[in-house]
This record gives C-alpha cells, structure tokens and sequence, in this order.
C-alpha cells in the first residue's frame, strides 16, 4: 500500500488537532491567525495555510479587517485565490443571515438585548453610515425594518418623510431607529442626541413613539435612551395585566 507522502501527512495531523480544539474550546483561545486558518482548511485543501493566515492578519490587522476587505483586494495577498476570496466574504454575509433569522417579523418586541444583538447584524460588513428603522404595531410586533438613509444620521439630508411615509404605510404606533459609526465608538455624540430629541417630537407629532435609538460600531451598541425604553415596556405590559 502506498503511503501518504510525509509533507501531507504532517498538515493533514495538523488540521485535526486545531479542528479538535476549535470543537473542544471554541475560538475564544485562538490567536487572530489561527482563526483565519482554521477558515483556511476548507478553501486550501492540502497545502499549509498557516504563512497566508499570517498575511492576511499582517495586512488587515485583524480578523474583521480581513473579513472586511474588498474580494478583488483580498486575492492581492499572496496565497489567497478565489476560493479563498469567496469563503472569506461569504462568512460576514452568512453571519448577518444567522443573525436576522434568529429575530423574527411578528414576534412581540424581544428583550433589549436581542435587539440591540439584532441591529448590529444589520451593519455587518457595512463601511458606511446608514440608518435603520425598526417599525412595530400597537401590541408591540415587529413588523418589519427598513433603511431609512444612507449617510450621517446628522445630515440635513436625512429624510423625515420617507420616515413618516414608511411609518404610515405601515400603520407603525412605534419605531427603533438605530445608526451606526463605522470608524467610531458606540457613544452617543451630542448631535446624536439633539437629532434624537427632534426625531421623537416629528414622532410624537405623528402619535407614534419612539422607543430608543441605538448606536452600532465595531460589533457593539449602545442605546440612548435605554431607561425609556424600559420604562415603555414596563408600563405595557402593567397595562396588559
């Protein structure tokens, strides 16, 4: 019987042990070029991807960056083909998929934290700013989200009335409006909160609430008006009881 060459056979040993790790401990342990590696396996079928891993991570800085980066980009780096190129871009697209089917249209209005968790899979992989709506009915079901605007939640071009018409269309008695920072932090700035105040008022005159109004940068948020928000849930569900 012929015997797998030793080359192969060392990377083959070794693709079992960072599989069995990854099974055993999660990628919580594993440094950003393993991850990209571990990923790696399944474009590049034999050949050892540990020195492409390496520059990948060297180039983006991180695994997000690598996530990130254009395709025609990506198959700059040397090692990185187009199979390689593909399954590096299909991951962010497959994560804000699993994300989105995790928080259902028509459901009654999930805990805070889920929402927030929700709303950052809706800017996965986005480089520029936009803003997101989330439209829900009297009882306080989803009824479904909409990109309001592309571009600063400050601008003077961000449109009221396509907020109020998608708000009426949809026959929403309440809104999430959510934003992100794509090279920030998830802080509210002063505008945002100015540009918070006016969008509930332009709400309010409409006779519907806005619930909150939540920040998104780097896979994380934060909510400007958290204690509303929960303040608003509490005294509904007091008035279902």
């Amino acid at each position: 019987m012929a015997q797998e060459p030793k080359e192969k056979n060392i990377h083959s040993r070794h693709r079992a042990r960072v599989k069995q790790r990854f099974l055993d401990e999660g990628l919580d342990s594993f440094a950003p070029h393993n991850v990209i590696e571990l990923l790696l396996f399944y474009s590049v079928p034999f050949t050892d991807t540990n020195d492409t891993a390496h520059a990948l991570i060297d180039k983006y800085g991180s695994v997000a960056g690598v996530l990130d980066a254009p395709y025609d980009d990506l198959l700059s780096v040397p090692g990185v083909g187009e199979h390689t190129a593909l399954l590096l871009k299909l991951i962010p697209a497959l994560s804000k998929r699993y994300c989105e089917d995790k928080f259902s249209i028509g459901d009654t209005l999930p805990d805070y934290d889920r929402i927030g968790a929700y709303l950052v899979s809706k800017y996965v992989g986005c480089q520029d700013e936009k803003v997101v709506a989330l439209f829900l009915d009297n009882s306080l079901r989803v009824i479904c989200d909409e990109i309001i605007f592309e571009g600063s939640v400050n601008s003077a071009h961000l449109s009221m009335r396509k907020l109020a018409e998608t708000t009426i269309l949809k026959k929403a008695s309440a809104v999430i409006l959510a934003h992100n920072h794509p090279s920030g932090l998830p802080i509210a700035s002063q505008d945002d909160l100015d540009t918070t105040r006016k969008l509930r008022g332009f709400l309010a005159s409409l006779q519907v609430t806005l619930l909150d109004h939540f920040i998104v940068a780097e896979n994380k948020y934060t909510s400007i008006s958290k204690d509303y928000f929960l303040r608003y849930i509490a005294q509904y569900s007091a008035d279902k009881i």
